[in-house]
C-alpha cells in the first residue's frame, strides 16, 4: 500500500485553505491507526503555528494560532480539519439553525465536500443536527444513509463553517463500500418468530441501585436476508476462578509498580520511518501485539494470584469470560496486556463489575488495577452489595419482554476484508429492546436514557 508523502499532503492542504504566510509547519508525520482494522489505516498530521508563538497558551491549550489537518495516507482525502483561532475561552451558546438559514448554508456544504474531494454522494447525507453557535458559527452534523436506511460503522460527517462560510472545523469518517440493491429483508414479523427465551440474558444492573438480577434482551445482529447471526451479544465462560488454587503459579506474589494506562510516548509507536513510502496493513500492529498461548496463561496465572491475595474476602464468585470480539487476556500500547475478570453474584455477572488488571509484557508486573465496582461502592457510600437471587424463571420473563423487542434495520460493513478490497455493505437487523424484567419482583421497566443538558 502506497503512502502520501508529507510533502504531497502539505501541497494539497495548500491548495485547498490558505495557509498565512507567517505560519510555519509544527508537526507533521504519517501514523498507523490506533485500531488494527478501522479506516483510514494510516493517516498525515500536520500543524501550523505562527511563527514566534509558543504551542501552548497560558491555560496549556493548545495555541489558538495553530492550524490543524489530518489526511489519509493512502488516498489523500481530507479526515480532519481545524483552526484553534475560532475556539471560545467560555461554554459554547447553540440554537438550533431554522430551516430557511440551513437551505442558505447547505449549497456551501457540497462546494466543501466537492473542494475537498471527500467520496460522499449528497443522496448519502443523513442530516442528524443543525446548529447555530454564538451567533457566527455553522455547524451540523450528518450520519449516513443509502436508499433512505441508516448505514453504521462510523459513517459520520461533522462540518463548522464561519459567516463566510470558511471552514472552521471538519471530521469525516466514510468508508468506500458497495451496496446491493437487490436484497429484500425477511418481513420483521416473520424475523421474530425465530426467537424464544434462550435470547434473554441475565444480569445485576448497579447502575439502576438495585440489588436485584433482570431479565434482558440479548442485541443480536442477523442478515437481514438469510438471518445469519452476524454479532453475538452474550459471553461465553471460560473458567470459574478458584480462590484456591493448587498450582504454585497461581499463588505467586505480585509485584505492583504503578505506570500510567496511557502516555503521550506510546502514541509515538505508531509512527512511520520518514523514509517509509509504501506499508502492509495486514503487518503486526504497534498496540496490538500477537499474544502467545503462554503469555495468555502467564497472565491468567498473574491475575488469579492478584485475587487471592487482595480480593479474595469478597463475597462473589470470579470467572473469566470470553466476548465476541473481546478476549480475556489482549495485548495493548505500551508493550502490555490486559486481563479482565467478571464478578459474579448466585453466579449472575454484574454490568460494571469487572476487574482489569494491565501488566508489562517484559517485566511480568502489575501496572494498574480497575475495579469498576469500586464506583457504584463510593456512589452509594457503602462496602456492603447484597445480591437477591432471582425467583423469577427465564420463561416467565420471556412472556413480558418477546413482544417488546424492536427491528433496526441498518446497513453495516463487512468486517475482516483485506485492505485492498472495497467492503461490502451487509442489510441486517439488530435487536433493540430497552424493556427490562426484574427477576425478583417479575416488574417490567423500560430504561431511560439520561437527558441531553
Amino acid at each position: 500500500m502506497k503512502l502520501l508523502t508529507v510533502q504531497d499532503a502539505i501541497a494539497k492542504v495548500n491548495a485547498w485553505f490558505h495557509i498565512p504566510v507567517t505560519h510555519d509547519v509544527i508537526h507533521s508525520g504519517i501514523y498507523r491507526n490506533s485500531e488494527p482494522n478501522q479506516t483510514p489505516y494510516y493517516r498525515v498530521e500536520l500543524e501550523w503555528n505562527k511563527q514566534g508563538e509558543p504551542a501552548l497558551d497560558d491555560d496549556g491549550l493548545v495555541n489558538k494560532q495553530t492550524i490543524r489537518a489530518e489526511l489519509d495516507a493512502v488516498s489523500g482525502h481530507m479526515i480532519a480539519f481545524y483552526r484553534h483561532e475560532f475556539r471560545k475561552n467560555g461554554k459554547d451558546q447553540k440554537a438550533e439553525m431554522d430551516n430557511a438559514l440551513y437551505a442558505v448554508v447547505f449549497p456551501y456544504v457540497l462546494q466543501w465536500i466537492g473542494k475537498l474531494g471527500l467520496p460522499i454522494s449528497e443522496s448519502e447525507l443523513e442530516l442528524k443536527r443543525k446548529q447555530v453557535i454564538d451567533g457566527d458559527l455553522y455547524e451540523l452534523d450528518y450520519g449516513r444513509q443509502y436508499a433512505g436506511i441508516p448505514v453504521r460503522n462510523f459513517g459520520t460527517f461533522n462540518i463548522k463553517l464561519d459567516q463566510a462560510f470558511g471552514l472552521v472545523h471538519l471530521f469525516c469518517r466514510w468508508d468506500a463500500c458497495i451496496f446491493d440493491d437487490r436484497v429484500i429483508p425477511i418481513a420483521p414479523d416473520a424475523f421474530k418468530l425465530q426467537f424464544d427465551s434462550k435470547q434473554l440474558m441475565l444480569y445485576y444492573m448497579r447502575m439502576l441501585s438495585s440489588e436485584h438480577p433482570y431479565y434482558m434482551w440479548k442485541e443480536d445482529t442477523f442478515e437481514a436476508v438469510s438471518g445469519r447471526l452476524v454479532s453475538a451479544d452474550r459471553g461465553e465462560l471460560t473458567e470459574m476462578i478458584d480462590l484456591q488454587p493448587t498450582k504454585p503459579q497461581r499463588r505467586q506474589p505480585v509485584k505492583f509498580v504503578r505506570k500510567p494506562i496511557f502516555s503521550a510516548d506510546q502514541y509515538e509507536a505508531l509512527r512511520v520511518s520518514d523514509h517509509v513510502t509504501e506499508v502492509d496493513p495486514c503487518a503486526p500492529h504497534p498496540f496490538f501485539p500477537v499474544l502467545s498461548d503462554e503469555e495468555v496463561i502467564k497472565a491468567k496465572d498473574i491475575a488469579v494470584s492478584y485475587l487471592q491475595q487482595h480480593m479474595s474476602e469478597e463475597t462473589c464468585q470470579y470467572a473469566f469470560i470470553r466476548k465476541e470480539g473481546h478476549e480475556v487476556a489482549r495485548s495493548m500500547q505500551g508493550n502490555r496486556l490486559q486481563v479482565e475478570i467478571q464478578r459474579l453474584y448466585n453466579g449472575i455477572p454484574v454490568i460494571g463489575g469487572a476487574v482489569r488488571l494491565f501488566i508489562d509484557r517484559d517485566s511480568w508486573e502489575l501496572n494498574h488495577v480497575m475495579d469498576g465496582l469500586e464506583f457504584w461502592k463510593m456512589a452509594a457510600k457503602s462496602n456492603v452489595l447484597a445480591y437477591k437471587e432471582p425467583r423469577n424463571a427465564n420463561e416467565e420473563a420471556w412472556s413480558k419482554l418477546k413482544g417488546k423487542v424492536e427491528l433496526n434495520l441498518h446497513y453495516r460493513l463487512e468486517e475482516g476484508v483485506p485492505a485492498n478490497e472495497t467492503k461490502r455493505a451487509i442489510l441486517v437487523y439488530t435487536l433493540d429492546c430497552d424493556w427490562i424484567c426484574n427477576a425478583v419482583t417479575g416488574e417490567v421497566t423500560k430504561l431511560a436514557l439520561p437527558s441531553t443538558p
